[in-house]
């Protein structure tokens, strides 16, 4: 084989082996990419869930006094069950803002985030479910 062909083939040779690790190379990142994602978005669910946890069972009480008005002791009792619902809920919110800054994302308008709350979490994903037929 001629010297010039031979130099040919072994250049053509390296520059489809450079172009399938630059490919490969390509679909590593696109893979570590995703990955971070979800790892962010399981991330924020997690420190979401930590920040509802007091209004989380709060809403546990809550229901249970529904379901068993004979424990409820007084209307002071359902007034400050009340009072500290609503100081719960907006330090809540104000740790809603705080993990959006943080992760870039909103917590109720991003699916993925929605669904990481749902596996990590079902006890804050039935309370946003509830409030947001709530609000609807």
């Amino acid at each position: 084989m001629h010297l010039l062909t031979k130099f040919s083939c072994l250049f053509l040779l390296s520059a489809i082996s450079c172009s399938q690790d630059a490919k490969q190379t390509q679909n590593m990142q696109k893979n570590e990419q995703l990955t971070d994602k979800t790892v962010e978005y399981s991330a924020l669910a997690t420190e979401y869930c930590s920040c509802s946890a007091e209004l989380i069972a709060l809403n546990k009480k809550a229901k249970n006094l529904a379901a068993h008005p004979e424990l409820i002791k007084s209307p002071e009792e359902m007034s400050d069950l009340l009072m500290e619902s609503e100081a719960l809920q907006q330090k809540q919110i104000e740790c809603q803002y705080t993990l959006e800054e943080k992760y870039h994302t909103g917590i109720y308008e991003n699916p993925d985030v929605l669904s990481a709350i749902q596996r990590s979490c079902p006890d804050l994903a039935e309370l946003m479910v509830s409030a947001k037929k709530n609000d609807d």
